[in-house]
């Protein structure tokens, strides 16, 4: 019995330092797999910081460029206002120049016509004064 006893026991042993050697192996590749896990999960967060960054990055861009798009739009607009204001300027301008232009034409008309009128009037005069002259020299001689 002695042997077979030795024999289970030897068996037992080889069983139980089997267990230990399956153990250890699992062991070890859970430990590896709980290290890549570690890298994995650092990896996956710096990429979303990452992200986030580049994601921040773009909106401060966007925002960047959505302001200077306002600014540029509200310059434009303010530039069309100065622009047309200039513009209505110039055409009020041009109105009272052609009225004033007008007022001296008529002026310089109403000058023409007196002066002709007054011209008219004194060839009439020397006519009705050269007819009276002369009808009251052909009366003295009749």
């Amino acid at each position: 019995m002695n042997t077979q006893l030795a024999f289970a026991f030897g068996m037992l042993a080889m069983v139980a330092i089997t267990m230990l050697v399956v153990i250890v192996v699992g062991m070890v590749k859970v430990i590896r797999l709980a290290n890549k896990l570690e890298n994995l999960e650092q990896t996956i967060g710096r990429e979303v910081e990452l992200i986030h960054r580049n994601a921040s990055d773009v909106e401060r861009n966007f925002y960047s460029e959505l302001n200077d798009t306002r600014r540029n739009f509200d310059n434009e607009v303010h530039e069309t206002r100065k622009n047309s204001q200039k513009h209505t300027e110039d055409v009020h301008r041009r109105i009272d120049d052609e009225i004033r232009n007008i007022v001296e034409e008529i002026q310089n008309t109403r000058k023409h016509v007196d002066s002709r009128f007054d011209k008219f009037e004194n060839k009439i005069m020397a006519t009705t004064t050269t007819d009276v002259a002369t009808t009251k020299k052909q009366l003295l001689k009749d």
